[in-house]
């Protein structure tokens, strides 16, 4: 899990994708490389309850972690009131989301959440005992077949890496390979594209000159999707109370 943590958190930071998960979780990871036949029962079971509090891995602290101390080096203020205030500001947003879920949980019944984790028959809760259920009644040996493309996959992760710190012109970045697996990353793809294509035709036509310019523009961009999503939430509690519109995150 800490390597998760730490391999997201460096992907995030250094290629500046905001939205990652994991291409495979821990767990499945564990009994990939062990097989379920080499863990007992009770460790299965042990390992499905871990999915309470790692399995989609898309709202990790460790990454804003990461941004916070890039950002103490433009604030005037001392490391130890960075660190009370981030600390303070966990406390109360972890706080006031258990208290809120739980109350609009009993209030309106959670499978009405219209969330995958909490639907009733197919939801995350009950997919996890169902998976370590099954895995308890059908043990298998280990993924030979899943391990090598694992080794292949880090082996051509070695040579873009390789190339990449000793070679300047090599276009290739290993990030590419590391997330292309992921789904949230083919529907960013069209912006990403979108975004190198625009900052390439703004270099090659109007130097670094016009590529400050533009860059209100996009920030714009940016700020005027986030705007949009608070008028809807507000038109949504206006006009919809109860009810609302889902957005796809990401």
């Amino acid at each position: 899990m800490l390597i998760a943590y730490l391999g997201i958190t460096r992907l995030v930071v250094q290629a500046g994708v905001f939205y990652l998960t994991t291409p495979v979780v821990s767990q499945a990871m564990t009994m990939m490389t062990f097989g379920t036949s080499a863990i007992s029962p009770t460790g299965l079971a042990a390992l499905g309850m871990s999915y309470g509090f790692f399995s989609d891995v898309q709202s990790i602290f460790m990454p804003s972690a990461a941004h916070a101390t890039r950002l103490h080096d433009a604030m005037r203020m001392s490391r130890r009131g960075l660190c009370l205030a981030i600390a303070l500001a966990l406390l109360i947003g972890f706080v006031a989301a258990i208290v809120y879920v739980i109350v609009m949980a009993y209030e309106q019944g959670a499978s009405n959440f219209n969330s995958w984790f909490f639907r009733v028959s197919s939801g995350a809760g009950v997919r996890s005992f169902e998976d370590a259920m099954s895995k308890i009644k059908t043990p298998a040996d280990f993924h030979a077949q899943k391990l090598g493309f694992f080794g292949i996959g880090a082996a051509a992760m070695t040579v873009l890496t390789f190339m990449q710190y000793r070679f300047p012109w090599w276009p290739l970045h290993p990030v590419g390979l590391a997330i292309s697996a992921i789904w949230m990353v083919r529907n960013q793809a069209p912006a990403i594209f979108v975004a190198w294509a625009a900052k390439s035709l703004i270099m090659r036509f109007g130097g670094i000159e016009l590529y400050r310019k533009a860059a209100p523009f996009f920030i714009g961009l940016i700020a005027g999707y986030f705007l949009g999503v608070g008028l809807s939430f507000l038109v949504d509690v206006a006009f919809f109370p109860g009810n609302g519109h889902p957005i796809l995150h990401g």
